[in-house]
């Protein structure tokens, strides 16, 4: 809760006083556009990320309690909700061009990067050789 608070004051505060560049000209500049389409990469990834985790498992509690999670960009990396969770905190700081916006995307980065490589190590230690095969990375794919 006082991550959101203080993520929506900076952004109030940045449009309010200090985003006198964000005029309609904005709308149209590459960093604005490019930071949409991360965004809503991010986003999307996000969203699908978490139906996949939601529905791991039946219902009903049948089946193992752990699964592997599979289809979208999980074929790629362990916890891609937090890849998508990033890029969409980049998207909006390349839209708005600010301090606020960058502050924003490095805590939201300085949470979920080692939530990501923790992740990773407990599926490498529960599912062992199977997961490995996989070859997925913990964050960033084919990197880290």
């Amino acid at each position: 809760a006082a991550f959101t608070a203080m993520h929506g004051y900076l952004h109030a505060r940045l449009y309010r006083s200090l985003g006198t560049h964000l005029s309609s000209a904005w709308w149209r500049d590459p960093r604005f556009v490019g930071g949409l389409a991360l965004y809503e990469l991010g986003f999307w990834t996000m969203v699908h990320s978490d139906h996949v985790l939601r529905t791991l498992r039946p219902a009903d509690g049948s089946g193992p309690r752990y699964r592997i999670p599979k289809g979208g960009a999980f074929n790629l990396v362990t916890s891609p909700q937090y890849l998508g969770e990033i890029g969409a905190f980049a998207g909006l700081a390349m839209m708005n061009w600010s301090l606020p916006g960058l502050a924003v995307l490095a805590i939201t980065s300085f949470n979920l990067v080692p939530r990501a490589f923790q992740n990773h190590k407990w599926y490498l230690e529960k599912f062992g050789e199977e997961y490995q095969a996989l070859g997925r990375t913990a964050l960033v794919p084919f990197l880290i």
